[in-house]
């Protein structure tokens, strides 16, 4: 009687647990588990060199493009960025070990909603629900 009891008691726990698991985004680098609740940015990373990867992150009054891509580099599995310069000097140079090619080659460039951005993604500030693209190519 009491193994049925135990038995009982580890099958309703296993339901619980997958009743309340989290559900997984395939095809992004993220879960449901590693998503913010409340307000959220996006930052979505697209390279011909690797998958698309989307990570998604608490808003905070005040949020820069550049204070995005740091608290993704916190993410388990975060990301990895370099920067040259700071302010509205600030420029991106490398994304997770893919590097600025410089003139005439494929470097980073962002857009946030599907506008193209027109200063440094150290002082564009988000506001809730904004996207952000970080694209390797070259320019057209």
């Amino acid at each position: 009687m009491l193994a049925l009891l135990l038995i009982v008691m580890i099958l309703g726990r296993s339901a619980a647990l997958r009743q309340n698991a989290p559900a997984s985004h395939e095809g992004t680098n993220e879960t449901a588990a590693e998503s913010p609740t409340g307000k959220t940015v996006a930052l979505i990373i697209r390279s011909t060199d690797s998958p698309e990867r989307h990570d998604y992150v608490a808003w905070h009054d005040g949020m820069t493009v550049a204070d995005l891509l740091t608290a993704a580099s916190h993410l388990p599995k975060g990301i990895q960025f370099a920067q040259r310069g700071s302010g509205e000097s600030a420029l991106l140079t490398e994304i997770n070990g893919v590097a600025n090619e410089g003139g005439g080659g494929r470097n980073w460039t962002y857009s946030v909603d599907d506008k193209e951005a027109d200063r440094s993604f150290a002082v564009l500030q988000l506001r809730p629900d904004d996207h952000v693209l970080w694209t390797f190519t070259a320019k057209q």
